[in-house]
């Protein structure tokens, strides 16, 4: 794939994203960012629900202009800890009652804030888990 290319693939970040922008044209930029919004809010992605993310973007103020980046920085903080939570659950009490009511519980607190940003994709992930959790039926 061409570097300057767009990413609608998942393939490339933010991050690839930006170190490109000094070597490209306004449309090209535009172009890309474009790209990567229809693949993040594509229904058949699942990756987020536009409804609940645009509803926190209105949040955003002059005042808080930074509010949204805040809130997506802390939601990876936290979701990564309770990623690294359920690791350890799972490792240490592998397939008992008590690993599956942690790791039940662990997935309730990510899948409640992964709603709340409208992470639809990692909600809809944690709810499937939760109820393998639930039926007792997880295997590592």
């Amino acid at each position: 794939k061409d570097e300057n290319e767009a990413g609608a693939d998942g393939e490339n970040s933010t991050e690839a994203l930006l170190a490109r922008i000094p070597d490209m044209s306004d449309d090209d930029i535009l172009k890309e960012m474009n790209d990567m919004d229809q693949y993040a809010f594509d229904p058949k992605n699942v990756l987020l629900n536009r409804g609940q993310f645009n509803e926190l973007l209105e949040l955003q103020t002059d005042a808080e202009p930074e509010f949204m980046q805040e809130i997506i920085d802390m939601y990876c903080v936290d979701s990564q800890g309770m990623l690294d939570e359920l690791k350890e659950i799972l490792g240490q009490h592998e397939c008992t009652d008590q690993g599956y009511d942690s790791a039940r519980a662990a997935l309730h607190k990510l899948r409640g804030s992964s709603s709340t940003l409208g992470a639809e994709g990692i909600q809809l992930t944690c709810e499937s888990l939760r109820e393998l959790c639930v039926n007792k039926d997880l295997v590592k």
